[in-house]
């Protein structure tokens, strides 16, 4: 599978590449929401998700903090 940029202009799909395909042959086309931006207070709820998420993944302790903590106790 390719994935492509492009723009819809005239009722047609535009790829902003050249692509190699054959006649008819099938596309799967995926239309990206010029509204998707997201203001401060939603991306920090996004990235608390996230990091309650992973908690279980560092042993409960902050990803920075053991982060740090392995950089410590690296032999180099």
């Amino acid at each position: 599978m390719i994935s492509v940029h492009g723009y819809y202009e005239n009722g047609v799909c535009v790829p902003t590449e050249t692509l190699e395909l054959k006649d008819r042959q099938q596309v799967i086309i995926t239309v990206v929401e010029e509204s998707a931006t997201h203001d401060k207070e939603s991306l920090f709820n996004m990235l608390e998700s996230f990091r309650g998420s992973m908690r279980g993944t560092w042993g409960g302790e902050d990803p920075v903090e053991y982060q740090r903590r392995l950089r410590e106790d690296r032999i180099v």
